[in-house]
């Protein structure tokens, strides 16, 4: 039996390796013949570019979380997460993919479901579970991505049309095992470590993963466990009831004003718990199944759906629910339309740190 470090040594060698190639010989084709590659060449190999960039990117992730499961260095951080639109922002990332298999994707997700788990985690769960759904259906196939609530746990099913698990191989998908790696339907390799990866990874949330019998194809189930939807004061599932902390709902769909917000917030000297959505669908369906929310920092330019509208439907329902405008027009046309839809306060970009404190302590006092 290889240890860990020569199992590592023998993937970084050979299957890191092999996109590296790719990456530096189409780089420097361009480079070479750039002036002499007409548009349609160029993007194709831009598409192959991408492509190879996000493999090797997901492998080293893989190893990463593989090397630090095994030493045990994994920080689990769970937080609350819109499982509907947490699945269809990593399927975006298998569309080209998808549509050059001509396989369709489908989130049956219900919109109201809100899991706490470690998202870092749930991704890599996730992908590689639809990476490996794609490389193994051929074309015209389908791959589905659906929910079940049970009486103790949610399970998540991955299903395809694809060409299914040979039996000989079951009992070792799961382990890191090189005899089990399969060629995908279009030539695509893999190197057998995904799977391995997300029985740690639903292990670590206490959940457990298997394979589910099917007629054709294949599918994946993993489960995550009651206590995946309560609170830390253990309510009842799909219930997160008040305690004594604050509650606080960023909605913002630009990362780095995400991070800055957050960063302000627990400077302060209070209790506080901080969730985060990118958008304004997001941050109703938090408002309408979470009921400990205790303000909300709403972004009023967002995809999807935009913080009026959302603020709107939000005060339809909790209309004493505060919530501050956060946004960088400040037109006494776009102030009117703020308070219009419901808000309470508006706070300017950039943010004033003392300004947006006084604000959210005059809300909360009230």
């Amino acid at each position: 039996m290889k240890s860990l470090d020569d199992q590592l040594f023998s993937v970084i060698s050979h299957d890191l390796k092999s996109p590296f190639n790719s990456l530096i010989g189409f780089t420097e084709l361009l480079k070479n013949n750039f002036e002499k590659y007409d548009d349609s060449k160029k993007k194709q190999i831009i598409d192959i570019l991408h492509k190879t960039t996000l493999d090797a990117y997901r492998l080293v992730d893989n190893l990463l979380l593989w090397w630090r499961s095994d030493r045990d260095q994994l920080n689990f951080s769970p937080e609350k997460i819109v499982l509907y639109d947490f699945v269809n922002k990593n399927m975006e990332e298998f569309k080209k993919v998808a549509a050059g298999k001509e396989i369709v994707l489908h989130n049956q997700i219900p919109d109201d479901i809100i899991v706490e788990a470690d998202k870092e985690m749930l991704r890599a769960i996730v992908l590689n579970l639809i990476s490996n759904a794609i490389k193994y259906t051929s074309k015209k196939g389908e791959v589905w991505v659906k929910a079940v609530k049970t009486p103790s746990s949610l399970e998540i099913v991955v299903q395809d049309t694809g060409v299914g698990i040979p039996e000989e191989i079951k009992d070792k998908l799961f382990t890191f095992d090189k005899e089990v790696v399969r060629i995908g339907t279009a030539n695509e390799k893999g190197t057998g470590l995904g799977l391995a990866i997300c029985k740690t990874l639903v292990e670590k949330h206490g959940g457990s993963i298997r394979i589910q019998e099917a007629q054709s194809g294949a599918i994946f189930v993993f489960s995550l466990p009651v206590n995946t939807f309560k609170s830390e004061e253990n309510n009842t599932a799909g219930n997160f009831v008040k305690n004594k902390k604050t509650t606080i709902l960023i909605a913002e769909d630009d990362e780095a004003n995400y991070f800055l917000l957050d960063t302000l917030l627990k400077e302060y000297d209070m209790e506080l718990e901080v969730i985060h959505v990118a958008n304004g669908k997001e941050a109703v369906t938090v408002a309408n199944t979470i009921p400990d929310i205790s303000l909300i920092l709403m972004d009023m330019k967002m995809p999807i759906m935009d913080g009026y509208e959302a603020t709107l439907l939000i005060k339809e329902m909790h209309p004493d629910l505060p919530i501050i405008a956060q946004t960088a027009y400040t037109s006494r046309e776009d102030k009117e339309k703020s308070f219009d839809a419901g808000c309470d306060a508006i706070i300017s970009k950039p943010i004033d740190a003392a300004k947006l404190h006084e604000k959210i302590m005059d809300l909360l006092r009230k």
